[in-house]
C-alpha cells in the first residue's frame, strides 16, 4: 500500500512540477521578440541551380515577397535615385538558394558526384552585436530548408519543387506578418540581387 501512495505521490509532484516549468517556458516566449520585428529592408540574392526552373522559382519568390512589401529588380538602371540610396542602406539580406547535393569522393577531395537530391534553402542574415565583447557578427536569425529527392526533367517533379518552395516563402511571409502586426507594420522594401 504504502509503495502505491509514494508513486501516486511522485506522479503528482512531477505533473505539478511539469506544468510550473511549462508556464515559464510560455511567459519568458512572450518576452523574446521575432528577428523579423521592425525589419523592413532586405538585400536578397538569389540563385536557382536549375535553369528550367528559374523562371517559376523567380515568380513564387516575387509574388510572395510582394505580400509583404515592394519588390525592387535586381537590373540597377531601372532604380530611382531614392531607390538606389535605399538599397545600400543598413538591412537584412535573405539568400535564396536551389542547388543539388554533392558527394565528395574521401580518397580524391577534388572529385566529386551530384546526389539525385534538389536543396532549397532560405535564410535570412542579420548583424547582431555580441554584449560582452562589443564585436559585430553577422548571422542567420531565420532559416528554412527542403529537400526534395528523385531528381528528374518531369513534369510532377517541377511542380513538386514549385510547390515546396512556395511553402518556404509562405513560412517566412507568415512569420514576418505575425512580427509585423498590420498596426505597427513598415513597408518592407527586398532589392534583389541574381
Amino acid at each position: 500500500m504504502f509503495r502505491y501512495v509514494f508513486v501516486f505521490f511522485i506522479l503528482s509532484f512531477c505533473k505539478v512540477t511539469a506544468d510550473t516549468a511549462e508556464l515559464a517556458i510560455t511567459n519568458s516566449l512572450e518576452t523574446i521578440s521575432s528577428p523579423l520585428q521592425g525589419e523592413n529592408n532586405f538585400i536578397v540574392y538569389y540563385v536557382f541551380d536549375d535553369t528550367t526552373l528559374e523562371a517559376s522559382l523567380k515568380e513564387v519568390m516575387i509574388a510572395s515577397l510582394k505580400k509583404i512589401g515592394t519588390v525592387y529588380p535586381a537590373d540597377n538602371s531601372k532604380l530611382t535615385e531614392k531607390e538606389k540610396e535605399e538599397r545600400v542602406k543598413k538591412g537584412s539580406m535573405i539568400q535564396i538558394v536551389t542547388s543539388s547535393l554533392i558527394e565528395e569522393n574521401a580518397n580524391d577531395p577534388s572529385k566529386h558526384t551530384k546526389l539525385p537530391v534538389l536543396e532549397l534553402s532560405f535564410k535570412m542574415l542579420s548583424g547582431v552585436e555580441i554584449l560582452k565583447t562589443g564585436n559585430k557578427q553577422g548571422c542567420v536569425v531565420w532559416e528554412k530548408e527542403k529537400f526534395i529527392g528523385d531528381i528528374s526533367p518531369s513534369k510532377e517533379f517541377k511542380k513538386k519543387v514549385i510547390k515546396t518552395f512556395d511553402q518556404i516563402m509562405n513560412d517566412f511571409v507568415e512569420d514576418y506578418k505575425e512580427a509585423n502586426p498590420a498596426e505597427k507594420i513598415c513597408e518592407a522594401k527586398f532589392f534583389l540581387f541574381a
